[in-house]
């Protein structure tokens, strides 16, 4: 989410002194200048600045922000001159917590690839199997058509797809995904819900 800086300016009995980051404290008032990254979550107490947030929010133009305004970690200001009272620091910031998030996600996706290609090997020696069988009977071509249909091989195109297709029909009602797990979660509930509803029925 972009690097900070190691040291900011605070404002203390009235003088405005340099101080390492990981000493800024809630409540202190931070001073950030243009040109400058916003260390800190906060609102802005005086001050006018023009803020690029593309890092956090997307936005394409930068937003005017005045007193009383909140701001956020890792976004510039492009120009003015802010005072923040600081309400998050670290690893609460939005964009800490953001980078967890994407931190983990990467995690998960690579627990995923590791369990698909595993299923992949396994169906590799039974496909090879029918590959042979079907050799002598429907020639050359029939046999590589038959192995080249590898469901694993197919779901590399169609299960991007189906999920792309799956979060737009979600974000129509709503509903933000902000990680597999939690589809895999709420997948596993639903075949456990089925399970016991089933076993209640007989």
């Amino acid at each position: 989410m972009g690097t900070q800086a190691d040291s900011v300016w605070v404002v203390s009995d009235q003088v405005e002194l340099e101080i390492p980051l990981e000493r800024v404290q809630t409540d202190d008032v931070v001073v950030v200048n243009a040109g400058q990254t916003i260390p800190v979550d906060g609102v802005i107490v005086r001050g006018i600045a023009s803020i690029d947030q593309r890092m956090l929010t997307g936005e394409a133009q930068p937003a005017e922000k005045v007193t009383g305004d909140a701001v956020l970690t890792s976004t510039i200001v492009l120009s003015g001159k802010i005072y923040i009272r600081v309400e998050k620091t670290g690893a609460e910031t939005v964009a800490a917590q953001i980078g967890h998030i994407l931190g983990t996600t990467t995690d998960f996706r690579e627990v995923i690839q590791s369990r698909a290609d595993a299923y992949s090997g396994k169906l590799i020696l039974p496909m090879l199997a029918m590959s042979g069988l079907a050799l002598p009977l429907g020639g050359v071509n029939s046999a590589t058509a038959l192995f080249m249909n590898v469901p694993a091989y197919k779901m590399r195109y169609f299960g991007p797809m189906a999920m792309l297709n799956f979060l737009n029909i979600a974000a129509r009602q709503g509903l933000l995904i902000k990680d597999g797990r939690s589809l895999e979660m709420r997948n596993r509930s639903g075949c456990e819900n089925r399970y016991h509803a089933t076993a209640y029925d007989f």
